[in-house]
């Protein structure tokens, strides 16, 4: 009776991009003997796989489950998944015809997964199973409030827009945000914009007033431009509550 190799514990991966990527630290990066000693290093003592694992890693592959993550509701890289599927079913096909191992891994779908006419339309495309997200907040098992859930559920693709991510303000990532019904995207946009010029002159204290003004101005005019109508005295103060300390810095 002939054997078959596997391995545990399964490995799911969710993935955006197709590529191939080398690991080259190993190769170009040295360590002498007083490195090994000075931090109580062992050599050869940490190897990822033993001689038999190498061996019968050629008859496994290194993951049972891909997700194809695809233009969604949330943070997003704008890939929609009629393109971005066939390209990962496309790479397991080639890989197979040299790596029988390949065929057998399981390539899902999610991202823009929300009614049923969605779900049929990604296992037509190829999808092994799906995954859901954001339409999970409107389930009733969600710890969502009610007001919430109603404003998704009558929630269109154009209700929803761009704005700083919460919790990677910092990095300027985006997110989608719900429109339709709440201030959140203006509002953030607005402190994303301010934050920015808060930042400016935190690291241009010395910089000059024509300085200032020529790198500023344009952006400032245009921000004043939009908020020039409406809640402007609003708008305007809380602009003076963030870059006023600054400004009073360098008059002092």
């Amino acid at each position: 009776m002939r054997g078959r190799a596997a391995s545990q514990p399964r490995v799911s991966s969710s993935l955006d991009i197709v590529a191939i990527g080398d690991a080259i630290v190993d190769v170009i990066a040295t360590a002498d003997d007083d490195f090994v000693e000075q931090h109580a290093l062992v050599r050869g003592g940490m190897p990822l796989l033993s001689a038999e694992q190498a061996d019968l890693s050629r008859h496994v592959p290194m993951a049972d489950d891909i997700t194809v993550e695809a233009d969604s509701g949330g943070h997003t890289d704008g890939r929609p998944l009629p393109a971005l599927l066939p390209q990962f079913l496309e790479e397991r096909y080639r890989l197979s015809r040299g790596f029988r191992a390949a065929g057998a891994v399981r390539i899902g779908a999610a991202g823009g997964i929300g009614t049923p006419y969605a779900a049929a339309a990604a296992i037509a495309l190829g999808a092994d199973y799906l995954v859901t997200g954001s339409i999970n907040q409107v389930s009733v098992e969600a710890a969502v409030a009610d007001d919430a859930k109603v404003l998704l559920c009558a929630a269109t693709p154009t209700d929803f827009a761009m704005a700083p991510a919460a919790d990677m303000f910092e990095a300027g990532a985006q997110v989608q945000v719900l429109k339709r019904g709440t201030l959140f995207a203006q509002k953030a946009k607005r402190l994303r914009h301010l934050r920015g010029i808060g930042d400016y002159l935190r690291q241009h204290r010395q910089a000059t007033a024509s300085q200032i003004i020529g790198d500023l101005g344009p952006v400032i005019r245009g921000w004043a431009n939009y908020y020039r109508h409406g809640a402007s005295k609003h708008a305007f103060h809380l602009a003076d509550h963030h870059v006023g300390p600054f400004h009073s810095t360098r008059k002092s």
